[in-house]
Parts: C-alpha cells; structure tokens; sequence
C-alpha cells in the first residue's frame, strides 16, 4: 500500500522545521475543542503534540466500539456523524469559539496535498479567527473524492448511479423536517472534516442535535447510507440552509492556512509534482519484485528530488503567507479563479 509521503517515520528535518516555525499566529483568546471521532483500535496519540500548538486546546475522543469509554455515542453506529451529534447536544451549553470535528487518522486521503495531508500540519496552521468569522470551514478544501458537479437532491435510483445521491432528499426531510426548503444541489468537499464557531452550533436549537442522534438511531439505513450523506449536510446544518460549500483551493489554502502560492498555476505545479510523487510511489510498492534493482534506486533518486521540490515550494508559500495582506486578498471571495 502506498505510504502517505508526509508520514511522521518519513517527515524530513526540513518539514518538521516548517511545521514548528510557520504555524498560524496563536490566537490566545479563542478557545478550541477538538472533537475526535475513533475506534478503540485506532491511534490517537499524534494528538498530543497539538495542545502545545494550539492555546487553549481541549481534546474530546469519542469511540463508537467502547461504551466503558469517557466520551461513546449511544449505539455502535451513524459513523461519524452520530458521535459528532453527540457532542452537539452534550456540550451545548458549554461550547468551545471553535470546535473541530476530525477522524482518528492523523494522514487521511482526503486532506490537501499541499498540507502534506497531515492533520498536526492543517490543525498547526488553521486560523482560529477565520472559522470564527465564517462559522464553518470543511478541513479539506478541494472538491476531489466528491462529485465537482454536486449532488441533486431530486434524482431517483433510476436517475443516477451515486449511492447516495437518490436518498438526499428523504434525509433532508427525516432531519430537517417535511417542509424543509429543500436545495436543488447539495455541494462541497467530502469526508466530515470541520471546524464550526460556538455561534454557528446555537444557531440551531440543542433538540436539532438531539433529533439527527435519534434519526442516526433508529433509521434502518446502513451506517455507510446515513455517514455519506452527512457528509453532504453539515454547510446546510451550520450555515442555515446554504448548500454550497465551493473554495478555490489556493485561495482557501493561503486565507485559512497560511499557505500562499503565487497563483493557481503556482498551485497546478505543486498539485503536478505532488502527483507525480504519488505515481512513481505507488510503481515501486506495487511493483517493486518486478523492478531491477537499477530502476529502483533512479526512482528513489527521482523521489528524493520531487520531495526537495514540494518541500521548497511549501516552505516558499508559507513564508508569503506571513503578509497579513496577500491572506487577506486571498479570502475576499475564495471561490474566485
């Protein structure tokens, strides 16, 4: 299996450097609380170095599969979704300014190369004060994993072949209520990765949180059915009924992470050589007994060069992400080219 080439066991001198040095600018009024949502199994432990990165930090991990666990759902289902609903309704009334809905991998597919798709590097840089001014921001900024063109709410089974797609208008309604004004197009990034401001949460009563927990339940839809299209819910939950979730990813990467490219074919060729990394990769873990020993050492040669490229090219975006002014014109309207 391919290995995430920003894995702790393979983070060069020069990432950890980059990570220590260039994180966000500490908001020290803003409290933060970090939501995880685990298996026993799983390894958590990467979280630890967070809470001398993040002031105020208090972490919250919920495991489905250990009901003796400090922080468990109701039932061993609704995937994410339900220990995420949990916290909702149990901390409502003491909420954090920010709060951080995460799965227990510290390296998901489904975070942006050009934050190494690593969680300590996305947390470490994340702008506390630009969730608290947009009230909900999806951790993983591009639209890859999803559908580009969304999801429609009024297509039958026989209209489309995306799992999900058909059942997105009955979970509107089973949780939002028969006459929810229902979107045409549900879009934005995949995979239940989020920060959301104490405000955006109140602005829905605690018994929304307490009825989705109860659908999540009792639904006799597959765990895989309810955590999908959640995934496509949250901008509709937090940000009242708006059910476009679309950032131009170099935009957003620059005014949420600090991590600035020129432009977006400044971005494209980072994007490229990130790509091509991944492929030359996944030849030679796939391949590896059917390569001579020549080829293997000029591909981890080849590897070693695009590393020093994609390191360079980060350590370049976040030194220009320290100008307050190329952030903030960056997020002036993060859906723009």
């Amino acid at each position: 299996m391919w290995q995430c080439p920003c894995a702790h066991s393979q983070l060069t001198d020069v990432r950890l450097r980059i990570i220590l040095s260039h994180q966000a600018i500490p908001s020290l009024n803003i409290t933060t609380n970090l939501v995880i949502a685990s298996t026993k199994a799983e390894d958590t432990s990467w979280t630890d170095v967070l809470r001398q990165q993040i002031p105020n930090l208090k972490i919250f991990r919920y495991t489905s599969d250990d009901p003796t666990a400090e922080y468990h759902p109701p039932a061993a289902q609704g995937r994410e979704a339900l220990m995420y609903f949990t916290y909702l309704f149990d901390k409502y009334e003491d909420l954090a300014d920010v709060n951080i809905f995460i799965h227990a991998e510290e390296h998901p597919w489904h975070l942006d190369s050009a934050l190494w798709q690593s969680m300590t590097f996305a947390l470490s840089h994340l702008d506390l004060s630009q969730v608290l001014e947009r009230r909900y921001f999806n951790l993983y900024t591009s639209l890859k994993g999803g559908r580009v063109e969304g999801y429609n709410t009024s297509k039958t089974p026989l209209e489309t072949n995306v799992f999900e797609e058909p059942y997105m208008a009955d979970a509107l309604r089973a949780n939002f209520g028969s006459d929810v004004m229902r979107p045409e197009i549900l879009l934005g990034p995949c995979c239940s990765q989020f920060a959301v401001s104490r405000d955006a949460i109140l602005s829905r009563p605690r018994e929304q949180y307490e009825h989705s927990m109860k659908w999540l339940i009792e639904t006799d839809w597959p765990d895989q059915l309810t955590g999908r299209v959640w995934e496509h819910m949250w901008p509709f939950l937090f940000l009242r009924d708006q059910a476009i979730d679309q950032k131009t990813e170099w935009r957003a990467l620059c005014r949420m992470y600090g991590v600035c490219f020129k432009d977006a074919s400044d971005f494209q060729k980072y994007q490229d050589t990130w790509d091509e990394m991944v492929h030359i990769r996944e030849e030679v873990s796939f391949g590896s007994e059917l390569l001579r020993p020549w080829k293997i050492r000029k591909a981890r040669k080849l590897l070693s060069g695009l590393s020093h490229r994609l390191e360079q090219s980060i350590f370049e975006a976040l030194e220009r992400g320290l100008d307050d002014k190329r952030r903030y014109d960056a997020g002036i309207d993060m859906t723009a080219p």
